[in-house]
């Protein structure tokens, strides 16, 4: 997805090392999904953002 909604904050996620994500990664990366951030919709970002703050371990909801 190109931009973000007005209303919802911009995503950023820091790789996680212990869940395999390294400092490598193109920066565009996810580390709760591994979908590159500009492809995030409003939901999909909240959700990996909510993941990634309360440590959860759970699916994707990227639109494929």
């Amino acid at each position: 997805m190109t931009g973000s909604a007005p209303d919802m904050p911009e995503v950023t996620v820091a790789p996680d090392v212990a869940n395999g994500s390294t400092a490598d990664e193109p920066a565009d990366r996810c580390a709760v999904c591994s979908h590159p951030l500009s492809e995030h919709d409003p939901i999909a970002a909240r959700f990996c953002t909510a993941t990634a703050a309360g440590g959860y371990s759970r699916g994707c909801v990227c639109a494929p």
